[in-house]
C-alpha cells in the first residue's frame, strides 16, 4: 500500500495509470535478459511491458520516438526466475522456444 504523502506527490506528477498483465511483464523481463543482459524484476520491468506491442502503451504517438523507461530491480528469486526466464510465462507466448 502507497502512503499518503507519496500518493500526494505521484499524483501530481502522474498523467496516467495503465495496467499491464502478468504475461506482458514476464515477457519484458525476458526480453531484458535477452537483449540487455540485464535482470529486472517484475516490477521494475513494467514501463517496458505497456510498451511492447500489445501493450497498452503501443500507441502511434510513441513510435520513432524517444522514450526513457526506469528499469530496477534485480530481487527475483529461483521460482519466479524459472517461470519467467525458464520459459512457462515468458516462453512460446513471447516467441521462444524452450532449449533443453
Amino acid at each position: 500500500m502507497v502512503g499518503a504523502t507519496a500518493f500526494d506527490v505521484a499524483r501530481r506528477y502522474t498523467d496516467d495509470v495503465v495496467f499491464v498483465d502478468e504475461k506482458m511483464i514476464a515477457l519484458a523481463m525476458l526480453r531484458l535478459l535477452e537483449n540487455e543482459r540485464s535482470v529486472v524484476e517484475g516490477g521494475g520491468a513494467t514501463g517496458l511491458a505497456a510498451l511492447l506491442p500489445g501493450g497498452p502503451l503501443d500507441l502511434p504517438e510513441y513510435k520513432d520516438k524517444n522514450v526513457v523507461v526506469l528499469l530496477c530491480g534485480g530481487n527475483i528469486g529461483k521460482k519466479q526466475g524459472g517461470r519467467v526466464y525458464g520459459g512457462r510465462e515468458g516462453g512460446r507466448e513471447g516467441g521462444r522456444e524452450r532449449r533443453r
